[in-house]
């Protein structure tokens, strides 16, 4: 007994481990939750920042480039006009002699064309900080897409944490109610060895008390008054079997074996059952043998444990039952009523009332106080039920497991998605600050500079195209 309760000491022991080690999950989980939830807001809020300073990238760029096109066009006409005048050497050296303006006017254009030329390689430059900005923003929105395709919702491993949380929960509280029932019903344990190697324990079907099932927890009293000490008996398949259990088996205590096979039974018979029918009316006499559940293959030793017993629901239908003559003679003591009735000739079975009257067809009667009675066979419906309870929260528990072994992979994959559009979005973020502050600003400037430049160009090619024809003319004259 000393061993059995360590045992289960320390199965309640390890069982408080796991609920620790479980809670501590449950904690971690809700944390990284929290945290993820917090990413995700700012990850959001970072996009639509990155969104708006695209956009006005994009508008500054398109101005730029506008800008970047007619410098390009000056500066080809520029550097035709220079091929130009390179490929007439003669009229280039006389206006060289002739006029120290015409040198300065071809050395004006060679700076108007540089001028251009670097405006061209700002703004190649600014394109492909942009085009870098889309490849990542193409990146981060193709991981999204992946994150928003894969079926997988974010909070329904949450929700099976807390439905195996719960489950674990009454798995341990069921446990632990089986636990303690069976602790008050060590008489009906039927411990044994062996009795040769290799023995089918399947042989051995049991005490009778935990081979039934109570159909009605108000009939237990009657139940366990018409079963008596028989509910303690042990059921084997045969003879020999019982035989190998006495001599071998090492029992600790004296018991009486049914063995299914010899036992003889004398169930009660139809004609008697439509009697009581008829006698008190239907359902106020039950066989006692219909109120309780068990395996088919112990008919027999069920018929002999319960025989051919009424259970009646009142004292008058259990007198009905067995007879309608009341005796002579009553005799009463402290605790029993012992009370004589004459048979009745239909019936003559002996009937017990729900409280645990007894009415022998000899015309006994045995009734009075029971301290107790019923408990038996109540414990062990109380038992029934937790370990029916605990098997479906067991079962629960099993599916709810096999839902989160099922959804690990596609979380895995989700998270590491997730870490990685925060990863892409955070460098996409950085990127998008870096050129706002350091080629935004310096862009408008740019663009700003760039078209003054422009106007200016403009003006001064015009001047210097009449300068040039004013050359070109002096020289011819002289």
């Amino acid at each position: 007994m000393g061993g059995e309760i360590k045992s289960l000491s320390d199965k309640l022991d390890a069982l408080s481990r796991d609920l620790v080690k479980e809670t501590s999950v449950l904690k971690n989980e809700e944390d990284n939750l929290r945290t993820e939830k917090e990413n995700a807001a700012k990850i959001e809020r970072s996009l639509e920042e990155s969104k708006l300073a695209a956009e006005e990238m994009a508008a500054a760029v398109k101005n730029a480039e506008d800008g970047a096109a007619d410098l390009k066009k000056s500066f080809q006409d520029l550097s035709k006009s220079l091929d130009e005048h390179e490929k007439e050497p003669s009229k280039g050296v006389v206006a060289g002699k002739s006029s120290g303006n015409e040198e300065k006017c071809l050395e004006d254009q060679l700076g108007d064309a540089k001028i251009a030329l670097e405006g061209q390689r700002r703004i190649e430059a600014v394109a492909n900080k942009k085009n870098e900005l889309d490849v990542k923003r193409k990146d981060v929105d193709k991981v999204k897409s992946a994150l928003e395709s894969l079926s997988y919702e974010e909070n329904i491993m949450e929700a099976l944490q807390k439905d195996r949380t719960a489950e674990v929960e009454m798995v341990q509280k069921f446990k632990e109610e089986v636990r303690i029932i069976s602790s008050q019903l060590a008489n009906v344990e039927f411990n044994y060895n062996d009795p040769e190697k290799n023995f089918d324990k399947s042989r051995v079907k049991g005490v009778v008390a935990k081979l039934i099932k109570v159909k009605d927890s108000s009939a237990v009293v009657a139940l366990e008054v018409a079963a008596g000490g028989k509910l303690f008996n042990v059921v084997v398949d045969t003879e020999n079997t019982g035989k190998q259990l006495l001599q071998k088996g090492g029992l600790r205590r004296r018991v009486t074996i049914i063995p299914l096979n010899k036992i003889q039974s004398h169930p009660v018979p139809q004609r008697v059952k439509t009697a009581a029918v008829k006698l008190v009316g239907k359902g106020n006499a039950e066989v006692a043998l219909s109120l309780v559940g068990y395996d088919q293959e112990l008919q027999s030793a069920m018929e002999y444990v319960f025989g051919s017993t009424f259970v009646c629901k009142t004292i008058d239908a259990a007198r009905e039952v067995i007879g309608s003559e009341v005796a002579a003679r009553i005799a009463v003591n402290v605790k029993y009523m012992v009370i004589f009735v004459a048979f009745n000739r239909e019936t003559g079975t002996p009937s017990v009332t729900l409280e645990g009257d007894i009415f022998q067809p000899s015309g006994l009667l045995t009734g009075g106080s029971r301290k107790g009675g019923g408990d038996l066979l109540r414990k062990l419906h109380a038992l029934g039920e937790a370990e029916l309870k605990l098997s479906f929260h067991q079962n629960r528990l099993s599916e709810v497991d096999a839902k989160i072994n099922e959804l690990l992979p596609l979380q895995r994959k989700f998270k590491d998605l997730k870490t990685q559009l925060e990863l892409k979005s955070h460098d996409l973020s950085l990127s998008e600050n870096r050129a706002k502050q350091n080629e935004h600003h310096k862009l408008g400037e740019l663009v700003k500079r760039i078209e003054e430049e422009l106007g200016e160009a403009k003006s001064a090619i015009k001047e210097k195209k009449l300068l040039y024809e004013e050359c070109c003319g002096q020289s011819v004259l002289s």
